[in-house]
């Protein structure tokens, strides 16, 4: 009398089907015996609660077929929103993935060109320091990145004057290395002609007139000659000089602004004796 659990709320149905079905095999055997006599004419009850059962169980089967339907649907529609996601996700990933093979080919090619502004940079520092007998000099450098602002380097003059220039240009990379160029070809063209603080302006006067921004160089220079110095700095730290004999250190201080900063700065030099 209890239905299969799969047909759940439909039993009700199969039910009252079933128990149609029982009162007319009871009432068609009481029929039989002459008990009772037919209904509406018919001496074929059990008949009517077979089609009674039958159609009980078409109608639940119906109703789980609808129910089966419109799960399968569901699930269809499910299935078809999982597929659009996960088509969605390997989209993604092949995006990401082309985006990271961008920036390895675009972070290899700004290598490339670091390496390459810093081999450029390397090549105007000298390759050989002076040999003399009056002096001892010897030089360290390394850059904080690729391509740094340091710069150093010498000149000599017909008369016997050696000129040394050490600075560092505001700065890292390709900025600061392109000021390095700028001030090395201002050295090797004007250093032997004019006095420190006319280096000093013109080069100032030159870069102004570039436009550059706020690139600016900090320059130190040196005059030396027959054990007699003469020095300036533009934006640079003091000259420490040790005198042996009295043991002491002497700091010389030029209180200055930076090659590119100022036009007309009343740079100064000053001449001082080495032993």
């Amino acid at each position: 009398f209890s239905p299969n659990k799969k047909f759940g709320k439909d039993k009700k149905i199969i039910q009252i089907g079933f128990a149609i079905f029982s009162l007319s095999g009871i009432y068609q055997m009481l029929l039989s015996f002459s008990i009772v006599g037919p209904i509406l004419g018919s001496y074929n009850i059990f008949l009517f609660g077979v089609l009674a059962f039958l159609l009980s169980m078409s109608i639940a089967l119906a109703k789980e077929f609808v129910k089966t339907r419109k799960d399968l649907e569901q699930q269809l529609i499910q299935v078809k929103e999982l597929s659009q996601k996960t088509l969605e996700q390997e989209l993604a990933a092949k995006e990401l993935e082309t985006e990271k093979k961008i920036l390895e080919i675009e972070n290899g090619r700004k290598t490339k060109e670091l390496e390459e502004a810093r081999h450029l940079q390397l090549s105007m520092l000298p390759n050989q320091i002076p040999v003399r007998d009056d002096l001892e000099i010897s030089v360290y450098f390394t850059t904080a990145t690729e391509v740094g602002g340091d710069y150093y380097d010498f000149l000599h003059t017909n008369d016997g004057t050696l000129i040394i220039a050490l600075g560092d240009a505001t700065g890292h990379g390709t900025k600061a290395g392109l000021m390095v160029a700028i001030i090395k070809g201002l050295f090797k063209s004007l250093a032997e002609k004019s006095n420190i603080p006319e280096f000093f302006t013109k080069a100032t006067e030159i870069i102004k007139d570039m436009k550059l921004g706020n690139l600016f160089m900090s320059l130190l220079l040196l005059r030396i000659k027959d054990r007699t110095v003469t020095a300036s700095a533009a934006g640079m730290p003091p000259i420490l000089v040790y005198r042996f004999k009295e043991k002491i250190v002497e700091s010389i201080v030029y209180k200055s602004m930076p090659i590119g900063a100022y036009k007309d700065f009343p740079y100064k030099a000053n001449e001082f004796k080495v032993e």
